[in-house]
């Protein structure tokens, strides 16, 4: 009779061991694909986020929308109500009209199915300080469009905002906006604000980076030099951070800008130049 030979239990723990190191090798391989793959994504929703900005300014006289109009506006009195900038573009991207705010849950499966929601790198989440809890979509709208080299302070009145007490600016034309290829317009962010304050001396160097914690420290509400609200980290790994600031390791956030065109961001000096068209002094 033939003798039929078994595996030994020291070559089944050598087989073991090689699949588990393949794995150990592969596993990050293919994490970093995904997250390209859905950094792709991403960019291509922004561009049509840009795209819907142009169909807006198209209906209303080349006027583009403000991040916020509060309701009543500002000049006749206290808001009752908000409008965002994902609610004026959603008709054009969507069967939505006007809902993307909402907390009804209806509403808010169908905004996630929606180009404005399309980050496939954000999951999501509520604020609370809000009286009935706002979602956010993972993008945010430039509030300050008017900034071009040597300004050196934010000017509320210039802002593209009509938020009562805070941001009483207005209403921009999409020709009218300066430096369109180096501005952002949209981009990854934790907030639906994009807000930022000017460096103190120092160079790029000086720059916080992205706050750990964007309820308390977005630049919006503290106001501290060089604090951006892009969300640096939105398709790498986050790094550990370095107090309540995330600001070493590799960067990519993805934007789309006031010409139309959309690219990821790599560093926190090329975030600050695309809200404010200069280096840090």
């Amino acid at each position: 009779m033939r003798k039929v030979r078994a595996f030994t239990l020291v070559e089944l723990l050598v087989v073991i061991g090689i699949i588990a190191l393949l794995i150990s090798i592969l596993l990050p391989a293919l994490a970093n694909a995904r997250r390209s793959a859905n950094s792709v994504k991403c960019l291509s929703n922004l561009r049509q986020v840009g795209q819907a900005y142009l169909l807006y300014s198209g209906e209303y006289k080349g006027v583009i929308p403000v991040t916020r109009q509060d309701n009543p506006d500002p000049a006749t009195g206290s808001p009752t109500s908000q409008y965002y900038w994902t609610d004026m573009i959603v008709s054009y991207i969507s069967r939505l009209n006007g809902t993307t705010t909402s907390t009804n849950v209806q509403d808010l499966d169908e905004a996630r199915k929606t180009i404005i929601w399309g980050c496939t790198e954000w999951d999501g989440r509520i604020d609370l300080s809000y009286s009935t809890g706002r979602y956010y979509p993972g993008y945010a709208m430039n509030l300050h469009p008017y900034f071009t080299p040597g300004n050196t302070t934010v000017q509320k009145a210039e802002t593209a905002c009509r938020w009562g007490g805070v941001y009483e600016g207005h209403y921009y034309k999409l020709s009218g906006v300066r430096y369109s290829a180096e501005r952002i317009m949209v981009a990854d962010s934790q907030l639906w604000i994009l807000d930022a304050r000017q460096s103190t001396s120092g160079g790029a160097a000086a720059l916080p980076g992205q706050p750990t914690d964007v309820v308390v420290n977005n630049a919006g509400k503290t106001g501290q030099a060089g604090l951006m609200d892009l969300d640096f980290y939105r398709h790498v790994k986050r790094p550990t951070p370095t107090g309540a600031f995330y600001k070493t390791g590799k960067i990519a956030c993805n934007a789309v800008y006031f010409d139309g065109h959309a690219d990821t961001i790599t560093s926190l000096e090329q975030g600050y130049r695309g809200i404010f068209i200069q280096s840090p002094p």
